[in-house]
């Protein structure tokens, strides 16, 4: 189960450094199979913004782009010809790791390079290359309220730890399958009293008639299941 930190200090103080968190939680609660730290991962990506679009002189199939990064103007060379001046971009400068390939054997760092002739430093990411969805075609477009040579991760909150715990731990703990049970956990094994948030302690009495999802049971099963909850 992924386990975003931020998530579970909506809900408790967390004292702990995270090796210390880390090695409580496994522990105390259930193997921890991975740590993921985002900031790591898009440690170097920034906004940047086109600012001029061309076509390559030499390949009908890529454009070349002048990018603003904020600290300096920058071209790239891309396969997507479908950006236009004003869009906003993830930016990877030469040297800056590829987000989806961080953790993996096949870690990918981004090079300055020459692409049929005309240079290109750096790179722009899609949606796979930046781990946020399955679009290898096209460049991402980031929404307008971003600004060029804002860091990617602080302008997106993604800077948390992720703490992958193993459902099989889990299996017997049926209230540690959410974050509210973990929080509490976590809460517990840092001597720590947890405040149960008010909106999960509210009575049936107290639900008024927008809070209820209305729900429709339609049983096909005949006598195969008489009861279902």
């Amino acid at each position: 189960m992924k386990t975003p930190l931020s998530w579970i200090k909506e809900y408790t103080k967390v004292q702990l450094g995270d090796n210390d968190l880390v090695a409580r939680v496994y522990t105390q609660i259930g193997a921890v199979e991975d740590v993921e730290d985002l900031s790591e991962k898009y440690d170097g990506v920034v906004v940047a913004q086109i600012i001029s679009a061309q076509e390559h002189p030499d390949a009908d199939k890529l454009g070349v782009y002048q990018l603003d990064t904020g600290a300096k103007k920058v071209q790239v060379v891309a396969g997507d010809k479908t950006l236009q001046e004003g869009d906003m971009v993830g930016y990877f400068a030469p040297g800056v790791k590829v987000p989806s390939t961080v953790g993996s054997s096949e870690k990918i760092v981004v090079k300055k390079v020459n692409l049929r002739g005309v240079e290109s430093e750096g790179m722009m990411g899609s949606e796979r290359e930046l781990d946020l969805g399955g679009n290898h075609e096209l460049v991402m477009r980031l929404d307008g309220k971003v600004k060029p040579g804002q860091s990617f991760a602080q302008a997106y909150a993604l800077t948390d730890l992720v703490l992958d715990i193993e459902n099989k731990a889990l299996a017997n703990r049926g209230d540690c399958f959410g974050i509210i049970g973990l929080a509490r956990e976590i809460s517990g094994i840092q001597s720590l009293p947890f405040e149960q948030p008010r909106w999960l302690s509210r009575t049936v009495s107290e639900l008024k008639d927008e809070d209820r999802v209305p729900i429709e049971i339609v049983n096909q099963a005949g006598p195969h299941c008489p009861r279902y909850m």
